[in-house]
């Protein structure tokens, strides 16, 4: 014990002088009784219990994780459903009251949503971070973009001519 107490500072030395014995005595005891196999063999024990820990540590949080995934699959899975009942009841029951409170356009992309939430809830796959446009977001989307784009960079052959151009008038 008094040879593993020292540490990282451990000689047989220390360990002779703290027990006031001799260095060949403690020498003798060191190698009968294997003080450094044991010491070995202990540390490395603490390190697979570590090792352990660890393991079962993060064992844990995979599982966690794994049953937060599930639940969040099914409550999108849920959504999805109810997104679909609510189209396919409008659907069932159309009627003027209905048309004036939702447009058939409305109803294409309530399903679409629908669709698309149980298609991810089934594959498991987590869905793109912008909304979808509609058609008419993206056609106007398009026209912003064509009208303040930035005009194509010159030709580099071309601006060669016009400078030689301008500098010999």
């Amino acid at each position: 014990m008094a040879f593993f107490q020292f540490g990282q500072q451990r000689s047989l030395q220390a360990v002779a002088d703290l027990l006031g014995e001799s260095p060949g005595t403690v020498r003798n005891w060191s190698g009968k009784y294997r003080w450094n196999d044991r010491i070995q063999s202990f540390n490395a024990g603490l390190l697979q219990q570590q090792a352990k820990a660890e393991l079962a540590s993060r064992q844990e949080q995979a599982a966690d994780w794994a049953r937060r995934t599930a639940e969040q699959r099914e409550q999108e899975w849920a959504a999805a459903q109810k997104l679909r009942s609510a189209a396919q009841c409008f659907l069932e029951s159309f009627g003027d009251r209905e048309v004036s409170n939702m447009t058939l356009a409305q109803v294409s992309r309530a399903l679409a949503i629908s669709s698309r939430l149980a298609r991810l809830a089934l594959s498991g796959a987590t869905g793109p971070e912008e909304p979808v446009l509609a058609p008419l977001q993206l056609e106007l989307a398009a026209a912003l973009k064509r009208a303040y784009a930035l005009p194509p960079p010159a030709d580099p052959s071309s601006a060669s001519d016009e400078n030689h151009a301008t500098h010999t008038t």
